[in-house]
Parts: structure tokens; sequence; C-alpha cells
């Protein structure tokens, strides 16, 4: 896994895209975390899931559970689903 705290990164895509801090997609529990990069989303097309701990949560089991997130989340220009613990779909407890 690649840590950085202040990362140099740069994806062109095209279609659906999840961008979190700790982890874009989650299917499961995460606890106790803490992200403090900022995460910039500059155009693109298709929907973009962005938290600043998970991008998109599966709906029936994502929980997200004491976490903290210090890290700024910029978008221009993007069609996106922003929160600054999840971007959709994770049930949060206690962040």
């Amino acid at each position: 896994m690649w840590h950085s705290s202040k990362p140099d990164r740069y994806w062109h895509y095209s279609g659906e895209l999840r961008i979190g801090g700790i982890v874009g997609y989650l299917g499961g529990t995460i606890k106790n975390c803490t992200n403090r990069v900022n995460i910039e989303v500059n155009g693109g097309t298709g929907t973009i899931y962005v938290g600043g701990i998970v991008g998109e949560g599966d709906y029936e089991s994502a929980e997200i559970s004491n976490c903290l997130n210090t890290g700024s989340i910029t978008v221009v220009n993007a069609n996106c689903v922003v929160g600054g613990i999840v971007g959709g779909g994770a049930k949060v407890n206690t962040c």
C-alpha cells in the first residue's frame, strides 16, 4: 500500500471512480483510522465518489467507526458525490 503525507499522483479515467483518503471502495468495516491527505478531483467523465476516509461503501455491509479526516476535498469540473468521511453508501459511527 502506498502512503505519503504529500502525495503526487495523477490519473486519467472515464467511467465510475471511487476515491478515498484510506480506501476507494469498502465492503466491510474500517475502524480507528485518520486521513491527513488532501484530495483534489479536477475534471473527468462519469460519476466520482469521493470521501476523506472511503470513496464509496457497500450499502449493505460497509461500516466506518472512530475515524477522522483532516484533509481537504476539492472538486473542479466533475460530477462527484462527496463527503468528509464517505462519498456514499456506508454506515458511519463516531467519526
